[in-house]
């Protein structure tokens, strides 16, 4: 005799179960959950100059309003580099030293990428977009030309 017959359910069973467990409401504990796993934003810091200022400190600002999360630039292996632990959302990233350039602000700009020449005009900082458990490189708040004064709205 076949015993695994008996032993498996029917087929218009295992149906219902699954339609009863679809239909059942989430409490969003998966969905705190992704809120909660961080994202990370990551890249060189540049300061004109040979030597940085010892306060020189990296921020992201959410674009929603909040408060800017900061931290002070590591030496790699050939330049000054940073890792800020963020909550998913967009960000404005930039660099300041308040010893130097007080109340100043060199933003991640359009410029950066494009080589920071002369022939980069587009100075607006650029939202910097991070999900969930996502790490953003190369993002380097560097356009010191355009440096913006602190609490002045960069976009």
């Amino acid at each position: 005799m076949d015993c695994s017959a008996a032993l498996r359910p029917p087929l218009a069973l295992a149906v219902g179960v699954l339609a009863v467990a679809a239909a059942l409401p989430t409490d969003g504990r998966a969905e705190r959950r992704d809120a909660e796993v961080p994202a990370h934003i990551a890249g060189p810091v540049r300061f004109p100059g040979c030597v940085p200022p010892t306060d020189l400190e990296v921020c992201a600002t959410p674009v929603s309003g909040g408060a800017a999360r900061c931290v002070r630039p590591r030496q790699g292996e050939e330049e000054l580099q940073y890792t800020l632990q963020v909550p998913a959302g967009e960000y404005l990233v930039f660099a300041r030293s308040d010893s130097v350039q007080p109340g100043l602000r060199a933003y991640y700009t359009r410029a950066v990428p494009c080589g920071l020449s002369v022939d980069c005009r587009d100075h607006e900082p650029m939202v910097v977009r991070v999900a969930a458990g996502q790490t953003r490189v190369d993002i380097a708040p560097a356009d010191w030309s355009s440096v913006q004064p602190a609490g002045v709205p960069a976009a």
